[in-house]
Formats: structure tokens, sequence, C-alpha cells
């Protein structure tokens, strides 16, 4: 989410910095987690995926692409000029792979042969993220006789959320979280393990949600091993790792 003057917060930074990482390989090849998985970045299309959550007068989509197109111009030797295509009507995730999955098919549908995903999004989203693209339009896709469903492999390549480790309050004490009931309203202030709180409730009520949209639920196994991976990130005050409760 935008903050009120526009301005985008740390982790959408970290992920239009790690957009440009990938599209601006020197090789024009960007290995994706797997050496057997590598696309041609000259056949690449960026897509920025947002509305106007914050109600500030510009969408996500479109705050990003000025910055992304910033660090092309900053960067002119690094960087290819990508097809971007902005989505501005999605306010959650299950919307974001939704109305990309509309465009790809859209893409696909007018000659195109896309069948890769590279999902930039941030460390602490990047579970439930994951699983959701690859419910509605990759390899785990439920719908199995829709003829539209598109068999596209979802690879992940999170950023650095950059969320805070420990917050001060008013008495100079250190804290990793907080009740929900005593959080501020703006997520952007929360700190990781807030933020991963507030995933794993996601997850938890992750098929109630898809049901809302007509979309079949997801697995239980695949639920569970995204809850893991968000385990895997939590701190506890003495920077141990813990699991989430």
């Amino acid at each position: 989410m935008l903050y009120p003057n526009q301005t985008l917060p740390s982790s959408l930074m970290s992920r239009i910095e790690k957009t440009f990482d990938v599209t601006s390989s020197i090789d024009k090849t960007f290995e994706v987690g797997r050496p057997e998985i590598s696309m041609d970045l000259s056949e690449l299309i960026v897509i920025f995926s947002g509305s106007d959550t914050a109600q500030c007068g510009i969408t996500e989509a479109v705050a990003m692409e000025q910055i992304y197109m910033h660090m092309i111009d900053q960067n002119p030797v690094r960087s290819i000029i990508s097809n971007i295509i902005k989505e501005e009507k999605s306010h959650n995730t299950i919307e974001n792979a939704l109305y990309c999955r509309d465009i790809i098919h859209g893409l696909n549908s007018s000659g195109g042969s896309r069948s890769n995903i590279i999902l930039v999004t941030s460390d602490y989203h990047m579970p439930r993220a994951k699983i959701l693209f690859e419910c509605i339009c990759g390899s785990n896709c439920n719908d199995d006789n829709d003829d539209d469903v598109m068999n596209i492999t979802v690879t992940s390549c999170p950023s650095d959320s950059l969320h805070k480790r420990f917050i001060a309050d008013r008495d100079g004490v250190l804290f990793h979280y907080r009740p929900r009931e005593d959080r501020q309203d703006d997520s952007n202030e929360w700190t990781l393990n807030e933020r991963l709180d507030w995933e794993y409730n996601a997850l938890l009520n992750i098929n109630s949600c898809l049901a809302k949209y007509g979309v079949k639920p997801i697995n239980e196994d695949i639920i569970t091993k995204a809850i893991q991976q968000l385990q895997a990130m939590n701190y506890t005050n003495d920077g141990n790792m813990t699991g989430l409760t």
C-alpha cells in the first residue's frame, strides 16, 4: 500500500529493485531458482499489479512503473526495455492472480505462448502469493475441466521486505510483536513478525476467501507447507527462529 503522499514504502521499493535486477540481467537470461528454468528476457513482459488501495490518487501499478522506468533511464547499459502492462483493478493478492491470469490468457490467445511466471513480491508475502498464483493460473490449478486453464510454471523471486525486526515503544523498550488490537492500521509500520502473523492468519482462511471468487480450494498439504515457510522467517527477541502460534 502506498503512503497518503503517493510515495512507496520500503517493501514496494524492494520489489521494484528486484524486478529491475531480473529484467536487466547482463546476459539477457535470468536463472530462476532451478538451473533448468531460464527465459529469454527479450520477450519478457512485466506486469505491475495493484489498484489505488490507499486512495491517494495513484494506483500501485502506476507508481511502481514510474520508479522502474526511472531505474531503466538511470542504468541504460544494464537495462533492456521490457514490455510493461499495468493491472490497476486488483485490491488483494487473489485479485492480483485473477487479473494477471486474464492478461496472460489474452496474450496467449493472440498468438503468444507464455508458460512461465517469475513472481516478484516481498519475502513474507511470497508463500501465500505463490500458492495463489499456482492455484489460479499455474501448475496446481484446480480447474481440471476448464479448457482455458493455463499450465504455467510459477517461480518465486522474493525481495527483502526490509520490515523492521524490532520497534521501540515510548519508553524505549524494544518489541517485535504486538497484539493485533495494539497495531497501527498502516501495515507499512508493522514489524516483520507482525506481518508474518497477518500472513499466517490469511493462509488459515485462504480457502474461504477463494470461495468468494468462485475458485476451488487449495490442498491443505500445500497450505501447510506455506505456513512452514512463514515459520522459518519468524524471529524471537533473542534472534532465534521460532514457530508462529
